[in-house]
């Protein structure tokens, strides 16, 4: 059963979050605290990521039925990398928090979004 917390969401192409590289599929994003986000297969069977976030705003999601994700791309040879995230019904979304090492350094830009909840 999905909670108000839960959105599943599809990647038809690797997706980087922090901590672990996503293969394409679906996966459950739970928002176990206000600022942290617990990635897991859709049946919540395995967990892939936690990893913090910090508030983001965007378009006025609340008033769509839609989620609004924003990539970026570290290099020519990476998976997209997710560092915003906006979901349906929700002023505020969240932004991921990468480590320094990992820190996003855009190289390209406005790459659309790949799925699909």
């Amino acid at each position: 059963m999905r909670t108000p917390n839960e959105h599943v969401l599809r990647f038809t192409v690797p997706v980087s979050v922090p901590g672990v590289t996503l293969e394409p599929g679906t996966y459950a994003f739970r928002v176990t605290a206000p600022a942290t986000i617990q990635v897991l297969d859709v049946n919540k069977a395995r967990a892939y990521a936690q990893f913090h976030t910090i508030s983001a705003y965007g378009c006025d999601t609340a008033l769509m039925n839609t989620y609004e994700m924003t990539f970026i791309r570290t290099s020519i040879d990476a998976p997209l990398q997710l560092i915003k995230l906006l979901v349906p019904g929700q002023l505020e979304g969240h932004e991921l928090r990468y480590g320094a090492k990992t820190s996003p350094t855009p190289q390209l830009s406005n790459v659309p979004a790949a799925m699909r909840p």
